[in-house]
């Protein structure tokens, strides 16, 4: 308000220009570093590399040169890919069958406690394109350079599924036996 009004004409010009001067380069150093992070972070887009926390069926580990590389998490991996190949056979529903799957097989997420899959947690699951090659990032799809859990065949017949455009659980009625 009027206080900072006051003490802003207070000063010398010399010193209101000194001021205006260390703004602006407060602000270019806060824009070039910005540049920076977005580039970096194109750059490991182009080469395949996640920037994050890995999906449910890997694990974030350190490589030789100390960079985060995902592997296959050998508690999880074999499960994940049971929910997807359970699913794509169109007759069970996320909410009751495979989040009772998922309890019964001691499939359990990543946090501390180890808790147990929730029905969206599995939605996600089961919509996330990473498990076959591929990263979406911001609605684009970029290969990533690990190594897949399931093919894109059965990730397809997953959507098909959910989708509701799967012909494999439609029964045909006819007159004749």
């Amino acid at each position: 308000g009027s206080a900072n009004g006051r003490r802003y004409s207070a000063m010398s010009s010399s010193d209101i220009l000194r001021w205006d001067l260390s703004v602006i380069g407060a602000k270019a150093y806060v824009l070039n570093l910005s540049e920076n992070v977005k580039r970096s972070l194109e750059y490991k887009r182009r080469s395949g590399e996640w920037g994050g926390k890995a999906p449910l069926g890997y694990k974030n580990i350190r490589d030789v040169n100390n960079r985060s590389v995902l592997i296959h998490d050998t508690e999880r991996a074999f499960l994940v890919r049971m929910l997807f190949e359970e699913y794509a056979k169109g007759c069970h529903s996320i909410s009751g069958d495979l989040v009772r799957m998922a309890r019964e097989w001691g499939l359990t997420n990543k946090t501390r406690k180890g808790g147990k899959l929730s029905a969206s947690q599995i939605q996600h699951i089961l919509m996330n394109p990473f498990y076959y090659g591929m990263m979406r990032i911001k609605g684009a799809l970029y290969p990533h350079k690990y190594p897949p859990l399931i093919d894109k065949d059965l990730f397809e017949r997953c959507e098909a599924v959910r989708l509701g455009t799967s012909r494999a659980s439609a029964v045909r009625y006819s007159e004749k036996p």
